[in-house]
């Protein structure tokens, strides 16, 4: 298994990233089994 970390600034939602990175995947024919979208709050974000 590999991890990679992606940080995206701007209005993108788990949902946008998770569709994205599926059809990424299927068009590039890359051989894969699973993937995980995990949001993570950013630590400097106001509240």
């Amino acid at each position: 298994m590999k991890r990679f970390l992606i940080e995206i600034s701007g209005e993108v939602t788990k949902g946008d990233i998770s569709d994205a990175l599926y059809q990424g995947l299927e068009r590039n024919e890359v051989d894969w089994t699973s993937y995980n979208v995990l949001e993570v709050e950013n630590e400097g974000a106001s509240q």
